[in-house]
């Protein structure tokens, strides 16, 4: 089925996160982070298939920063160890479209975990006045254990595991200028990467369907970057900052012909290029005016599509669900964060544009452009003999003030045109939608 309606389409989900951070001073220019959590996302997604998912992930990190000095330069160091662990259950159901969504019979069921650990190292040294160079580096050991059973009938199928090991290294350089107060100047080169998740080792990559796809391999980007930040005068600021990033084997999600079957591939290289624009005006007492502006130019460089009806090299075609241009601007009036008044009445209203962009790998469909505008009205008063809390803050706030109708964000698609299935590859952004609420300060 490709109705959205009789599958009942929809998402469910749940996030659950407790922790703990605990920072101590040692001495004067040294400090100590332990950070401790526990995470646990629970998944029920209706689509052509129902699939439920819970994952558990516990996650820590202990940091420790110090402000030092080698000679007469001043040198900042940080050096962390950090740990994680994330157990997942899943099961994929046959969706009975019948307007509800039905579980059906099992389609899938999968266990897993993936594990993992490492170390982080920066050093940030001034080594001429005002100029600062920064090197860090990262590495991580991951550990993914996955075991895939498919149903057919309700009776098992195939029966797969896979055990995957991966070593990554993430190095990184800047080089700063502060030629005077208010301004700073810097060239940056660093890489990322991403592992494969469970969901995503555990679609088949052709046709989206439970299955193996265990040969994903990891994503690894390499980023260059140019910016300056500037106080221009005593009211504005400006900042500018151009990138371009490359992507190897980046992970492409994207639903399977005229289905809501989604599976990932690698696409061999991608390249992002682009520019963000942000400014901050404060004119006159009270107010402010502030914004901000992305643009970004997505393509592949070399990839081979093989979830298209027949294998399709995709060079130079757009890279499917990058917004090219976002623009938000927001006007704020606050009495209290200027610290003229211990209480006071403060509002704002804040608009947001995002251009039409693509959502296929063959460049022909597309998600349409919107505008969205949000006000707030909010009053913060100091609880001066209160043992418990600082400040109370008291907002009402409305969400989309024209109600329109507009699509959110987008599935991509191996679909090369429009069809009944359409309808699946929008989700709808709120309509108006009115909230009022008290935020207190410990």
């Amino acid at each position: 089925c490709a109705d959205a309606n009789m599958l009942g389409q929809k998402r469910t989900d749940r996030r659950t996160n407790v922790g703990a951070i605990y920072e101590r001073e040692i001495d004067a220019s040294t400090v100590l982070t332990v950070h401790g959590a526990y995470d646990e996302k629970d998944i029920n997604q209706y689509f052509s298939q129902v699939t439920d998912n819970i994952n558990q992930n516990f996650y820590h990190y202990t940091d420790l920063r110090h402000n030092g000095r080698i000679g007469d330069l001043p040198l900042k160091s940080y050096a962390g160890v950090f740990f994680n662990r994330m157990k997942q259950d899943g099961e994929t159901f046959q969706n009975m479209a019948d307007g509800i969504g039905t579980k059906g019979l099992k389609i899938q069921d999968s266990q897993g975990w993936i594990q993992n650990m490492g170390i982080r190292f920066r050093e940030e040294l001034e080594f001429v006045p005002k100029w600062t160079l920064a090197a860090g580096l990262g590495y991580e050991r991951s550990h993914l254990n996955v075991h895939a059973v498919v149903l057919n009938s309700g009776s098992s199928n195939s029966n797969q595991a896979v055990t995957r090991d991966f070593d990554n290294w993430a190095p990184e350089m800047s080089l700063t200028w502060k030629p005077a107060e208010g301004y700073r100047h810097w060239i940056r080169a660093s890489t990322g990467y991403a592992i494969p998740q469970i969901s995503q080792l555990t679609r088949n990559p052709t046709t989206g369907l439970p299955g193996e796809n265990f040969q994903l391999k990891p994503q690894k980007n390499y980023n260059m970057e140019i910016g300056t930040a500037s106080q221009l005068s005593k009211t504005l600021s400006v900042e500018v900052v151009g990138f371009w990033v490359f992507v190897h084997n980046e992970f492409i999600s994207q639903s399977i012909g005229t289905t809501s079957n989604t599976a990932t591939v690698n696409a061999d290289l991608s390249q992002y290029r682009g520019v963000e624009l942000a400014y901050d005006w404060r004119p006159i007492e009270a107010w402010r005016f502030s914004g901000a502006y992305t643009h970004t130019i997505a393509n592949y460089v070399n990839f081979q599509d093989v979830a298209a009806s027949v294998p399709t090299s995709r060079d130079g075609k757009k890279v499917p669900n990058v917004p090219v241009d976002y623009l938000n601007a927001k006007v704020e009036y606050d009495q209290v964060a200027y610290g003229h008044k211990p209480a006071g009445w403060g509002a704002w209203i804040q608009g947001s544009w995002m251009n039409s962009y693509l959502l296929n790998n063959a460049n022909t469909i597309g998600i349409p452009a919107y505008l969205i505008g949000n006000a707030n009205v909010h009053y913060e008063q100091p609880l001066v003999n209160n043992a418990w809390f600082r400040f109370a803050k008291m907002y009402v706030e409305v969400n989309n003030i024209a109600d329109t109708r507009y699509a959110a964000s987008g599935q991509v698609t191996s679909a090369n045109s429009m069809n009944s299935n359409s309808t699946q590859l929008y989700f709808a952004g709120y309509g108006r939608s009115a909230y009022a609420g008290v935020t207190l300060g410990f």
